[in-house]
């Protein structure tokens, strides 16, 4: 897999320019520097696809919760954006019932 330098998004080891930004896509060969960022942080023996936008750990696919078209990891899901979610959902019922 290639990682694209400009918005950190993997595309395949075939693809020439990144299919998100346009940006053209350099591969490494292997051992350099980057190479552990393939291996999920949950799972070392997984291939890691995405990157957690708030920790920016990378995550496999199990590991992947997306909330509002944004990679998440699961820690993050559990400590960041479930008690946003509540407050809200708590936000919202409030000002339901103000009305």
């Amino acid at each position: 897999m290639k990682h694209c330098d400009s918005c950190g998004a993997w595309m395949p080891d075939e693809a020439m320019f990144c299919t998100y930004c346009g940006s053209p896509l350099i591969a490494r060969p292997p051992g350099q520097p980057g190479q552990e960022l393939y291996r999920c942080y949950y799972h070392p023996d997984r291939f890691a696809a995405y990157k957690c936008s708030i920790c920016g750990k990378m995550i496999c696919k199990s590991c992947r919760y997306q909330y509002t078209d944004r990679d998440v990891c699961k820690v993050c899901y559990i400590k960041e954006v479930i008690p946003t979610m509540v407050m809200d959902k708590v936000r919202w019922t409030v000002k339901e019932s103000e009305e």
